[in-house]
């Protein structure tokens, strides 16, 4: 059954997004993470890397919000060897600020070795801690999630992926030009659809055909965040540019 989308301002067909003003971006999805630490104040929360989430960190180091357990969305495969990668990128930006600590954070397996093997004990750390109970994401471009490419199955799992062109030349701009990823661990979309929320962050007019996509088009493999309409509780927050 299709969660449902909820409280939102732009109605586009029957899926609905809350568009906000830029200086409102960041308070709107902490006030979403609020409501949910208040039914459960130690819920397990899934933080993405990226510009998009900056606002969402920004405010959340201003409230001190820091009551939660954080779960890796993705990393950069052997992120470990890297001289940076998703997990020193979130202690930058978000956990150092809050004081959540290493024993807090649920980090995504990278090593080279029996790969499939860690990812699937991942999945099991994440059901042991009671499954995750809000996921923010990013939209990529050509409506990849986390590090789902287009052709992800809706029922894929926590797996090493290769990254496309368009994927690894985005994130190659982190690197300063100086490191080009090739691959990477997700979270799979059916370790995604199952938590209890989720909350798709969208920012900027070169979102705004993967977010049409995605609401709007059928689902299919080509769009992963088109399954996101799948969830149990799917919010979308979008700044005014993404329906330009």
């Amino acid at each position: 059954m299709r969660g449902r989308v909820g409280l939102f301002n732009c109605r586009m067909q029957d899926n609905t997004v809350q568009i906000v003003a830029p200086e409102e971006f960041g308070v709107t999805a902490v006030n979403l993470l609020e409501s949910v630490l208040v039914e459960r104040p130690n819920a397990l929360v899934v933080l993405p890397t990226g510009n998009t989430p900056l606002p969402l960190y920004a405010e959340l180091r201003r409230r001190k919000v820091g009551a939660m357990r954080v779960a890796m969305l993705d990393d950069y495969y052997d992120a470990a060897s890297l001289t940076t990668n998703s997990y020193h990128w979130l202690r930058r930006e978000v956990l150092d600020s809050l004081n959540i600590g290493d024993e807090r954070v649920l980090r995504i397996p990278t090593a080279p070795g029996n790969l499939p093997a860690a990812c699937a004990e991942y999945e099991s750390a994440l059901a042991r801690a009671g499954g995750c109970d809000l996921i923010f994401l990013g939209l990529g471009p050509n409506g990849h999630i986390g590090f789902n490419e287009p052709g992800s199955a809706v029922d894929s799992r926590t797996r090493m992926v290769t990254l496309s062109e368009a994927t690894a030349d985005a994130n190659a701009d982190y690197w300063q030009g100086a490191y080009r990823p090739r691959a990477a661990v997700t979270m799979g979309m059916g370790t995604i659809l199952e938590a209890r929320r989720v909350c798709l962050l969208v920012r900027g007019r070169n979102k705004s055909t993967a977010l049409r996509a995605a609401l709007e088009g059928p689902e299919a493999p080509d769009v992963p965040a088109s399954f996101l309409r799948r969830a149990r509780e799917l919010t979308v927050i979008a700044d005014r540019a993404c329906l330009k």
